[in-house]
């Protein structure tokens, strides 16, 4: 596995029970930034991939915190597949709904400020991101961890809440995705101690002291 599937597996292996508030920020990242909506037949799909099966599961029990506990993972039919899980119908509306992503009567890939008003709901919100669509190189190669959307105003919404914390990032933009990223080493573990990637943070800061 790569330093991000294993800082991943960690997060999502180490995460306990949490409040309602900030369950809802955390799965309103995942379902934004791995989430793309698509049109069939007049009816709105929610279709969710992530190429680690930890992330997926761990979608799954988040949904069941909301009632949707029969909502199943399409594993992949090879390996380094993806895993699916489909959402539509009035499941999306009431989900979309709940997670305050519907803006004009149409359902949108990003939460509305309610969902990450208070800091518990912020880092449950960035580790929401990076489970959904982030990414970080391992330290012993570079420092670089960046998180990946289509939509702008998420991507505004995370640079806002990274610079809340402290923790230096840059937008830019690349093959028409929006992409935050963060360079600097205190930067890094900083984000990776206010996710849950304890253990990450201090293989950082080993390879960083060698």
């Amino acid at each position: 596995m790569s330093f991000a599937s294993d800082t991943k597996k960690i997060i999502c292996k180490q995460s306990e029970k949490v409040s309602n508030c900030c369950e809802l920020s955390e799965l309103a990242a995942i379902l934004c930034f791995a989430g793309s909506l698509e049109i069939k037949k007049g009816i709105t799909h929610l279709k969710v991939v992530s190429e680690n099966a930890s992330v997926a599961q761990r979608l799954c029990v988040l949904l069941s915190c909301l009632g949707l506990n029969d909502i199943k993972i399409q594993a992949p039919t090879s390996v380094g597949g993806w895993y699916v899980v489909r959402i539509h119908g009035d499941r999306l509306d009431n989900l979309a709904d709940a997670l305050g992503m519907i803006q004009d009567g149409e359902v949108v890939l990003y939460p509305s400020d309610n969902v990450i008003k208070f800091e518990c709901c912020m880092l449950s919100f960035i580790k929401g991101a990076f489970l959904g669509g982030g990414s970080i190189t391992s330290p012993d190669k570079e420092y670089h961890a960046e998180f990946v959307t289509k939509v702008p105003k998420l991507a505004d919404i995370l640079m806002q809440l990274l610079a809340s914390l402290e923790i230096k990032a840059h937008l830019t933009v690349r093959k028409e995705q929006f992409v935050v990223y963060i360079k600097e080493s205190e930067s890094i573990a900083s984000l990776l101690g206010s996710i849950g990637a304890g253990s990450a943070m201090m293989e950082l800061y080993y390879i960083k002291i060698e």
